[in-house]
């Protein structure tokens, strides 16, 4: 083939050469773009393997929560149905037994008997229970037998003209400010 002249002094062997060379960089392009969409698809499939099975290991752990909610509230529901079930015997007993406290002696057994799990008649017959009760009954009586004052008590029942120093600092010790007022208008007068 002759050599044909092209602008700026190139032949058309050598364009026809730069074409090949130019088919293969796109051939190996394509086979290298191929190679990249080979490889973007593994990846994909194993990213999708990946999901499935966290997606499968989030639903076991969830419905092994569910299972031990299940589980939990069955529990409270027996604790229930034994609360239920307690013989009518055992309500008498304890109401019999029971009888002679009072409400908040009672309240006071109850807590005992829980915070020491036994039932209420083994707490009530426990020895620091029937310690605790019986300083308790013991206050109660004290408080009731001394009688409360009705009246504050005067300083003195002797009328102002009366007084001596020691009828004054009684008064001042008592802080009976009226009686002490009534003193010193009358000393005052005198």
């Amino acid at each position: 083939m002759p050599e044909e002249k092209l602008e700026d002094g190139e032949t058309s062997e050598n364009t026809e050469n730069n074409e090949d060379t130019t088919s293969q960089k796109e051939s190996e392009s394509n086979s290298d773009d191929d190679l990249n969409v080979e490889d973007i698809k593994a990846k994909n499939r194993q990213l999708y393997e990946r999901t499935k099975k966290a997606e499968q290991k989030a639903k076991e752990e969830e419905a092994k929560r569910l299972m031990l909610e299940k589980k939990s509230k069955g529990e409270s529901s027996s604790q229930q149905e034994k609360v239920e079930s307690v013989d009518a015997n055992d309500i008498a007993k304890t109401v019999v037994a029971l009888k002679d406290y009072s409400p908040d002696e009672i309240d006071y057994i109850f807590e005992q008997a829980k915070f020491k799990n036994k039932n209420p008649l083994e707490a009530a017959k426990d020895e620091d229970v029937q310690l605790f009760l019986e300083a308790k009954r013991k206050k109660k009586e004290r408080e009731l037998s001394t009688p409360k004052p009705s009246t504050k008590q005067g300083s003195n029942k002797k009328p102002v003209e009366e007084w001596t120093n020691e009828d004054l600092r009684k008064a001042s010790k008592n802080q009976d400010w009226d009686a002490i007022d009534k003193f010193r208008k009358w000393a005052k007068s005198q």
